[in-house]
């Protein structure tokens, strides 16, 4: 009976506009409600905004109008998905949308193969840039996936070939919401819910971010410094000049390295020049080891070559070669 009140319904549609939602089925357009499964909650949506609509989420074929058309296009997208969107690529990087596991934030989440075979695995918490910002929402969530070590996971480019280290880390992907950068407080209490919630070694807990991700973690230092959690730091085209600033020399008793393209039109490349030079410098106390590359000619993406190490700098060995006790 469904099969055939879908012929029904399709002998109605223009034909191209059933191919073109067959070809784009990637994209999850009938995920109407954003939990990634095209189901009965979205066809009741749909039905609640059935009549004229100027942007309403179930006018699939965007004709201001929540009509058969658009029962039709959900309908065969339920039966071409088999009820599910497509997954990243790998089986083990895990979308977390806000209020599933952790009520204030949505995350990406992967774990290394053998999980469940070791008691303690160290962990890197990564933090997005500004353009990645959202509410958490399985449809927003995806935004982390442009840049980074979430685009590495998702291509099924992790861990990255030419490191030295293997299958070692646990990777948190927090998603901010809201204007601006992370914030040193909300990064805190993440933090110490992943610790509790999964099989963290607490003495290898490292945090890197990219641009507003970047400036989050020299944040997370300024405010955070003497909670003694992390075990090295790697911000990214970031700016910790503030942290510097008003932390001094204690910052070098986190293991940093900071990286910065020295064209960068976006953040200042003395915000990562600046204090890891100061921190160089410092005699009392002297830093654990304040590193500092400079890309020459390179803009704002300094992160890219970074995280996937085509610049030819394992920044996943050293990360392991430092732990908190």
């Amino acid at each position: 009976m469904k099969n055939q009140f879908l012929f029904i319904v399709l002998l109605h549609l223009p034909f191209l506009i059933v191919n073109d939602v067959h070809a784009s089925s990637i994209d999850c357009p009938g995920d109407i409600n954003g939990d990634s499964v095209i189901d009965g909650g979205d066809l009741g949506i749909l039905l609640s905004e059935w009549g004229s609509c100027d942007s309403c989420a179930s006018d699939l074929d965007q004709d201001a109008q929540v009509a058969g058309s658009d029962l039709g296009l959900l309908l065969s997208l339920w039966d071409v998905t088999g009820t599910s969107c497509p997954s990243p690529s790998s089986s083990r990087f895990t979308k977390r949308p806000i209020g599933t596991l952790f009520g204030d934030q949505g995350y990406w989440e992967y774990l290394p193969q053998g999980y469940e075979s070791k008691k303690e695995w160290p962990l890197i918490i990564f933090y997005h840039g500004l353009g990645e910002n959202g509410n958490g929402s399985s449809g927003e969530l995806n935004l982390i996936l442009g840049n980074g070590i979430p685009t590495l996971i998702n291509n099924d480019q992790w861990p990255v070939e030419s490191s030295s280290v293997g299958d070692e880390f646990i990777v948190l992907c927090p998603q901010h919401s809201g204007n601006g950068c992370h914030d040193a407080f909300q990064m805190d209490t993440f933090l110490r819910w992943a610790t509790e919630n999964y099989a963290v070694d607490p003495t290898r807990i490292y945090m890197t971010g990219l641009s507003c991700g970047g400036i989050g973690v020299w944040n997370y230092l300024l405010f955070k410094l003497d909670d003694d959690l992390i075990a090295g730091a790697i911000p990214i085209c970031g700016d910790g000049q503030l942290a510097y600033f008003f932390q001094g020399c204690d910052i070098g008793k986190v293991p940093i390295w900071g990286f910065h393209g020295d064209a960068d039109d976006v953040v200042n490349p003395q915000g990562t020049i600046g204090p890891i030079q100061g921190l160089q410098s410092c005699t009392n106390p002297v830093a654990i080891d304040a590193r500092l590359t400079v890309y020459p000619g390179v803009g704002h993406d300094s992160w890219t070559r970074t995280y996937n190490l085509s610049s030819g700098n394992d920044i996943y060995a050293w990360l392991l070669s430092h732990s908190n006790p």
